[in-house]
């Protein structure tokens, strides 16, 4: 069914938007929910280290450099940090 009513870029510009996805002026609550969204798009199955450094390329930087001053194990402690930090 993908094949006949996927276009073959439709991929590709997902992998794009992934990629360049960016906080700017979303909340961390919306960067993540976008995040989740294209991950899940995407099918992407890679190593939980790589989404981490992922998610984190993509916040702010103000965000970013307090998150990485803690520590964390999952994705999901680094949603959690970010949250906080936000407030």
């Amino acid at each position: 069914m993908k094949k006949r009513f996927v276009p073959d870029y439709y991929k590709q510009e997902l992998y794009i938007r992934l990629q360049t996805l960016r906080q700017g002026s979303l909340s961390v609550e919306e960067y993540v929910k976008e995040f989740e969204l294209l991950m899940i798009r995407c099918e992407l199955m890679e190593p939980q280290e790589q989404t981490k450094v992922r998610f984190l390329g993509g916040l702010r930087k103000d965000i970013t450099n307090v998150v990485e001053l803690q520590s964390y194990i999952f994705l999901e402690d680094v949603i959690k940090l970010a949250t906080r930090v936000e407030r």
